[in-house]
């Protein structure tokens, strides 16, 4: 899946404590983003995780925050279960300002050809962008339902 004009670099992030030893930015504050999505408790470490500025002629135009070899698959019993894990994608916001221009299915293209081997999964319930815009397919929850979010995967 190919989104053109669009050449996206996702520049790696190194989150940096502030105020405290629990609270730390992986971004500088922007009143383009969702600050509170950004602010991450120390606890979120501790599992691997990557994240990103998704870049486009040298501006900022999303974030991403990815876990690695994730098992989020386990408690939905119709997905896949890649042998490593899933390449999960926790949070993507795009720019305010740039939304609907389909910035968004550019940067999981470009996270997509940044790990090729790996099988991409977002826990969301944005169907509209996952199911339809995407073309991910959807899995319910274990629950039967009762668990307001899917998890969407990536085509193989």
């Amino acid at each position: 899946m190919i989104f053109a004009p669009y050449v996206v670099d996702l520049a790696p992030r190194e989150p940096l404590p502030v105020d405290s030893a629990v609270q730390h930015v992986p971004f500088p504050t922007d009143g383009d983003f969702v600050e509170r999505w950004w602010r991450l408790n120390v606890t979120d470490f501790s599992r691997p995780g990557k994240w990103y500025s998704a870049m486009i002629d040298g501006h900022e135009m999303a974030r991403v925050q990815l876990r690695i070899d994730s098992a989020i698959g386990a408690s939905f019993p119709t997905a896949p279960r890649p042998p490593r894990g899933f390449l999960q994608i926790v949070y993507i916001e795009v720019a305010n300002h740039h939304l609907g221009l389909g910035i968004g299915p550019a940067v999981i293209a470009a996270i997509s050809a940044a790990h090729p081997h790996n099988l991409l999964a977002a826990h969301s319930s944005a169907d509209g962008f996952w199911a339809e815009k995407m073309r991910w397919e959807a899995h319910a929850h274990v629950d039967g339902g009762r668990h307001p979010s899917l998890l969407f995967v990536s085509p193989a």
